[in-house]
């Protein structure tokens, strides 16, 4: 049985990814830049949507160790 091997997507891949219409595809990644740029995280789009990305997940577990509602 040969192995398979998954390539792991960055978070930026993902979004680029789930991104269908050729405007979508040319529009969105300015506009997540300017929201991520809100954020005041620094680095390239990419960096950036890792960070965020990591930030979600801290964020995330901190929820899950208190008694806070989750949505």
């Amino acid at each position: 049985m040969q192995k398979q091997q998954f390539e792991t997507l960055t978070p930026y891949d993902n979004f680029v990814y789930a991104l269908k219409s050729k405007e979508s595809k040319r529009q969105y990644p300015h506009r997540l830049d300017k929201f991520i740029s809100f954020l005041e995280l620094e680095g390239t789009l990419v960096e950036k949507c890792n960070k965020l990305y990591e930030l979600g997940k801290d964020i995330n577990r901190l929820a899950q160790s208190t008694d806070l509602p989750q949505s």
